[in-house]
C-alpha cells in the first residue's frame, strides 16, 4: 500500500510538471502574441497614415480575432493533455 501511494505520488508530481511546463508553454506564446500584435500595431500605424481611422480598428480587430484563436486552440491542447493524463492516472 505504501509503495503505491509514494508510486501514485510521483505520478502526481510528474503530472503537475508537466501541466506546469504546458502553462509555461502557452503563457509564453500569449506574450509573444501579444508582443507581435503590438508590433503589427504599430507597424500599421506607421503605413496607413492618413488613412480612415476604421480601417486601422477592422486590422486591429483581425489582429485579436488570430490571437484569441490561437489562444482557445492552445487551450483545447491543454484540455485535451490534461484528460489524457488524468485517464491515464485513473487506470
Amino acid at each position: 500500500m505504501d509503495l503505491e501511494g509514494t508510486k501514485l505520488r510521483s505520478q502526481l508530481t510528474a503530472f503537475q510538471s508537466e501541466l506546469e511546463t504546458i502553462r509555461l508553454k502557452v503563457q509564453k506564446l500569449t506574450d509573444e502574441n501579444e508582443s507581435l500584435r503590438h508590433e503589427l500595431r504599430r507597424s500599421a500605424e506607421e503605413k496607413l497614415s492618413g488613412v480612415h481611422p476604421n480601417t486601422i480598428s477592422n486590422f486591429n480587430n483581425d489582429s485579436k480575432f488570430e490571437i484569441q484563436k490561437r489562444q482557445i486552440e492552445l487551450l483545447y491542447l491543454w484540455m485535451c493533455l490534461y484528460s489524457c493524463l488524468a485517464f491515464r492516472h485513473k487506470r
